[in-house]
């Protein structure tokens, strides 16, 4: 399994097998709901990511079903 994140500059690329391994934790002020609704209210995050994830994924990422036939 690959992943692909999205910043909200929109900017997508691959963040490899594992990428949950660089993330830290939030901090108290984060935590707040507040904080997540604020987020969750930006515009970037209101677009179609799956399908922006997909077709980055499907242009960029090496296919690992290409061999998967034999």
């Amino acid at each position: 399994m690959q992943y692909v994140e999205i910043k909200p500059e929109g900017n997508t690329y691959n963040t490899g097998y594992a990428p949950y391994l660089n993330y830290r934790p939030l901090t108290n002020e984060e935590k707040g709901f507040v904080f997540v609704e604020k987020v969750l209210e930006e515009f970037w995050f209101r677009e179609d990511l799956e399908a922006k994830a997909k077709s980055y994924a499907i242009a960029h990422l090496p296919n690992i079903f290409k061999n998967s036939s034999k």
